[in-house]
């Protein structure tokens, strides 16, 4: 019985850690020209996001579980699904799309010319000073 219950919580473990380590492993820069990096890379985050999906399916399906575990399979398929779009589909919008769809007006917020769909530009810059245009001074007033 002790034996029974170390495996579940290797199992529960592994699915609740798993999509956070592969999203982990997406933050490292892709820019890299080392192959071999890249293929290490690549292979531990593919072993972390079939993990994930595995137990996430194993504990999202199976009727005799609780809905807790239920709850854990579905954070484990969502942890996994952002994985793999931010590795291998980082500009595919699918909110966008959606709203597009349904006919639901995108985001439009405005920055001197610039204009963006899917959110808010940011009003001051990296280097701490404002764009000009928010009112703030002589140069930014109207």
């Amino acid at each position: 019985m002790e034996s029974l219950a170390k495996l579940v919580m290797l199992m529960v473990l592994a699915s609740l850690l798993s999509g956070p380590i592969a999203i982990a492993l997406t933050l490292i820069k892709r820019k890299s020209t080392n192959l071999t990096h890249i293929v290490l890379r690549r292979l531990l985050q593919s072993i972390f996001l079939c993990l994930s999906l595995f137990f996430g399916l194993l504990f999202l399906f199976n009727q005799e579980m609780p809905p807790v575990i239920h709850a854990i399979g579905f954070y484990a398929l969502v942890m996994s699904y952002i994985a793999i779009r931010r590795e291998y589909f980082p500009t595919l919008r699918i909110v966008a799309l959606l709203r597009a769809k349904f006919g639901m007006k995108p985001h439009s917020a405005t920055n001197g010319d610039k204009t963006s769909l899917f959110g808010p530009v940011m009003k001051w810059r990296r280097n701490s000073h404002s764009g000009g245009k928010d009112g703030q001074g002589p140069a930014g007033q109207d």
